[in-house]
This record gives structure tokens, C-alpha cells and sequence, in this order.
């Protein structure tokens, strides 16, 4: 999937998912976000899993590939959202994908 935009930490953003499965707490002082060309938003928790990722070739120039984060994630929850905005825009499902005890958010709306 196609990167639009880099960002080197993201804006505060505080909820629970719709079933409350998922609690999101992201402050300035997380990793990189990306924003995809379809609106999906994925957040770092660390940056050390975004370089992971960019050397190991799941994210390129070219985007990033989400099956390859799927197969290497030993966890992945996900739920709906509601009543929730980011940038904007509302989120209307969460992802949560963990991979070596670190965790990438990803917001779709």
C-alpha cells in the first residue's frame, strides 16, 4: 500500500474500541505514523520496530507491505470504533498488530 505521508511522531489520541477490547494511548512521544493512500493511518509505538521494518524491506519507497506485517505480527486484535476523529476524520475500525513486544496501531477511517 502506497505512503503519503511520514510523520516522526503523531498527535495525542486517547480511546477505547467499540467493545472495549482495544485501548489506544498515543501521545507526541510515540514513533513515526504513516498515512496511507486509502486514509488508513498506522502508528509506531517505538521507532525501533519502524527501522526494523525498513531494513527488512516490509516498508519501501515504494509503500509498505501489509501482509508481510500481518505474518510477522505474534499478535494481531482488532475491533470497531466509535465516536472517535483523528485529523478530522473518524475512525471506524482499530488494528493491533505486536511484533517482538512492540506494537503498531492502525487506524481506519
Amino acid at each position: 500500500m502506497k505512503i503519503i505521508r511520514k510523520r516522526t511522531h503523531s498527535i495525542n489520541l486517547d480511546f477505547k474500541s467499540a467493545n472495549e477490547i482495544i485501548e489506544v494511548q498515543i501521545t507526541t512521544s510515540h514513533g513515526p505514523e504513516l498515512t496511507l493512500e486509502n486514509g488508513t493511518v498506522l502508528v509506531f509505538v517505538d521507532s525501533s520496530m519502524y527501522y526494523n521494518l525498513l531494513t527488512n524491506g516490509c516498508i519501501t519507497e515504494k509503500g509498505i507491505d501489509l501482509d508481510t506485517l500481518k505474518i510477522m505480527s505474534t499478535s494481531i486484535v482488532d475491533d470497531d470504533v466509535s465516536g472517535v476523529k483523528y485529523e478530522e476524520k473518524a475512525i471506524i475500525h482499530a488494528t493491533v498488530y505486536t511484533i517482538n513486544n512492540s506494537i503498531i496501531y492502525r487506524f481506519d477511517r
